[in-house]
């Protein structure tokens, strides 16, 4: 069970359902993780949801190095903040 209660799509607002359907609308298949609470905040949802989108499936960098520059990102965010 989430801490934060998921939306419905008929709960959702106007703005919502635009963030919902844009992100569903480009490579990604289904809503998950964070992006249920991003709904919460429509323009917050669509700002990070392109970012999340430009740097998973954008990238220029080789697969090996844009994984590892994740996990130390992630390894440093969870260590020292």
């Amino acid at each position: 069970m989430s801490r934060i209660a998921k939306l419905s799509y008929e709960e959702m607002t106007e703005d919502q359902k635009k963030a919902h359907d844009e992100i569903l609308s480009g490579p990604r298949t289904s809503i998950a993780g964070p992006m249920n609470a991003w709904f919460r905040s429509p323009k917050l949802a669509g700002l990070a949801q392109r970012l999340g989108a430009f740097c998973r499936f954008e990238t220029t960098l080789p697969l090996p190095l844009f994984l590892f520059l994740f996990l130390f990102l992630f390894l440093f965010l969870f260590l020292f903040l």
